[in-house]
């Protein structure tokens, strides 16, 4: 994080490079001791579990596409549009009011359908809104209205995570709700990161797509692969582990 914080710093690269890649090295040095170990944080079991794979990997992809792209939003409202911290939450608000109702209504969605298929719905509804945040230049009260349905979007696919995630035996319930509670926060701390390393590095070069476009440009492409790949995953059967089995 602080190497990649860095690395949007002309004079300071040279150290953001080398932080990212000290990471990089303490991230596998970590993995050979985990494989190594009798007890690892991780057991194999959960590594290889289907379910768990799948919901943490959209927890993980939930908050990568949608905290960059609020951060992105709220630093647009108020360095280009001047409005004040009250007014930008005013107007961003839509967003967490629709992430409660996508919440509500994902126990409908998920009664009728596998919880694949609401990761690719909600995912979908992040892509759009993300997406259609490229329209501002011409039309800029489209703000509330797009976040409001990237918020219903991970209001939805963030319960189709959690259900998946934690069908899983029942010695694994702990530790799955431990990864995709992680896999969550590393996609906020990581989509931030990149995004914005994106953005920042971008604005200026007069490119078709620069600066803060391109970083919502690159969340919803995200969102859209995440959500295309979850569709083509919830055609075959997912595993539907007893949870009182071990």
């Amino acid at each position: 994080m602080l190497g990649s914080s860095l690395l949007e710093r002309p004079g300071h690269r040279a150290v953001g490079l080398l932080l990212v890649a000290s990471g990089g090295l303490l991230l596998a040095a970590f993995a050979r001791v985990e494989r190594a170990v009798p007890n690892p944080l991780l057991p194999g079991r959960a590594v290889r579990h289907r379910n768990l794979r799948i919901g943490a990997a959209a927890a993980f992809m939930n908050t990568a596409t949608t905290s960059p792209v609020m951060t992105l939003a709220t630093l647009h409202l108020q360095d280009t549009r001047g409005a004040s911290p009250a007014a930008a939450d005013v107007t961003l608000l839509p967003f967490s009011l629709c992430v409660v109702l996508g919440s509500a209504l994902a126990a409908r969605v998920l009664h009728r359908r596998h919880p694949g298929g609401g990761l690719a719905g909600g995912l979908g509804l992040i892509a759009v809104g993300d997406a259609a945040l490229l329209a501002l230049p011409v039309a800029e009260w489209l703000l509330p209205a797009c976040v409001g349905v990237a918020g219903l979007g991970i209001g939805l696919s963030s319960v189709a995570a959690t259900t998946l995630g934690t069908n899983v035996p029942a010695a694994l319930q702990a530790t799955a709700a431990g990864v995709l509670n992680t896999a969550a926060q590393l996609g906020t701390a990581l989509g931030v990161a990149v995004v914005l390393l994106i953005a920042t590095s971008t604005q200026n070069l007069h490119l078709p797509l620069d600066g803060t476009p391109l970083g919502w440009a690159c969340a919803a492409l995200g969102a859209a692969a995440a959500a295309l790949l979850n569709y083509t995953r919830s055609r075959p059967a997912i595993e539907t582990t007893s949870r009182t089995s071990v």
